[in-house]
């Protein structure tokens, strides 16, 4: 018999999934392996990589709208697109509303050349000011 016989919905009788302590542990170990390996800062840009370390809902379809910051000894930082950037911050109260930013992408070149070189800078420049602020 399985160890939750009722289900695995959330109940107030039963104790459950401990999500915040699941979402404080995996986060943790990616600090631990960036301490470990001297690595102060690292990019997650998959969104796999995105709910397993941040616990938020990426975007599986198009990974390139969100991405994120994660730092060995501070907060991390979540980038996300315009409308799930509002999502973010009202489901995900564990990412401080501070540390989440608006996203850039230039989507495989969609509008053009040009345009992706300007998306580009700015996703570099606000990626370099982020680290800036953190050392």
């Amino acid at each position: 018999m399985s160890a939750s016989p009722y289900g695995i919905g959330a109940t107030d009788y039963q104790k459950g999934i401990d999500f915040d302590r699941m979402r404080a542990e995996r986060l943790g170990r990616a600090r631990a392996a960036l301490k470990r390996h001297n690595i102060p800062a690292a990019i997650l840009v998959r969104h796999e990589n995105i709910r397993y370390t941040l616990a938020v809902r990426g975007h599986a379809f198009a990974p390139q709208l969100s991405y994120a910051l994660v730092f060995a000894e501070h907060d991390p930082i979540l980038y996300d697109l315009g409308d799930q950037l509002a999502h973010q911050k009202l489901y995900c109260p564990w990412i401080r509303p501070e540390n989440l930013r608006f996203s850039y992408s230039w989507l495989d070149s969609i509008g053009g050349r040009e345009a992706a070189q300007a998306e580009a800078r700015k996703f570099a420049d606000a990626i370099v000011a982020d680290l800036g602020n953190m050392a």
